[in-house]
């Protein structure tokens, strides 16, 4: 099996007023709702590795906090 590594970044934004109604679908449930944002110059970055102990481990690097938990589909092995 092949192994592969993924990495991913997105832009990040400062919601000042509204939170996130302009994103769908919560615009739906919200008519005539506005927003107030601000974007910077600061991306939100992860990355996916496999793993041998077939565990999915999620770590914040910046708050070090960290989650784990068992796959037990086997289509995962």
């Amino acid at each position: 099996m092949t192994r592969v590594y993924i990495e991913a970044s997105a832009p990040t934004r400062i919601d000042l007023a509204g939170g996130t109604l302009d994103i769908w679908p919560l615009y739906l449930f919200h008519d005539g709702a506005q927003t107030l944002n601000a974007a910077i110059s600061l991306r939100a970055r992860c990355s996916i590795e496999p793993r041998k102990d077939r565990r999915i481990v999620i770590v914040s690097e910046d708050t070090g906090h960290r989650g784990q938990s068992l796959v037990r589909a086997s289509r995962y092995a």
